[in-house]
């Protein structure tokens, strides 16, 4: 039996703005190609959003210094058993010679410590942004929009057993 996805939350926290345009990017995916009803939520702003009317949670957060941004990673315990699916932004990501690194540095790593099992999880470049002079821009907006396919295919459906 098939069960629609119903309500899909995204939830990220940025610094120079990359994930929120990826958040932005991947609930237009959802909402036109997969007619989800998503609301997106800046952690920052609302760090403790009520996960409890989503079917499904996305959370997204850049990376510094090779960190998570606290908001992001908080909401990964608030988010549990939910579906889930995680992204990030990160410079390192976005090189091809540093992008599986930076999966397991960033995603595989943190997945396993806190015992998550999300249906999708990626890394995608980022941008480096110091008072304002930019010294990386390797942002990847037609990845982000596969994926986000990608995810809105698994969430559109879900098997009942």
């Amino acid at each position: 039996m098939h069960i629609p996805a119903g309500k899909v939350l995204i939830a990220y926290a940025t610094k120079c703005g990359v994930t929120k345009e990826y958040a932005d990017i991947i609930a237009s995916v959802l909402r036109e190609k997969h007619r989800l009803e998503v609301d997106v939520v800046d952690l920052r702003e609302e760090p403790r959003p009520d996960v409890r009317p989503y079917d499904a949670v996305l959370v997204g957060s850049g990376i510094q210094i090779g960190m998570w941004y606290g908001p992001a990673k908080r909401m990964l315990g608030r988010a549990r058993g939910k579906r889930m699916a995680i992204f990030l932004a990160s410079g390192r990501a976005g090189r091809p010679e540093e992008h599986a690194f930076a999966v397991e540095r960033y995603l595989a790593r943190v997945i396993r410590r806190k015992g998550l099992s999300p249906i999708a999880a990626e890394a995608f470049g980022g941008r480096a942004d110091r008072e304002g002079v930019v010294s990386l821009d390797n942002r990847e907006p037609d990845r982000v929009r596969l994926w986000a396919d990608e995810v809105g295919r698994k969430l559109e459906t879900r098997e009942q057993g």
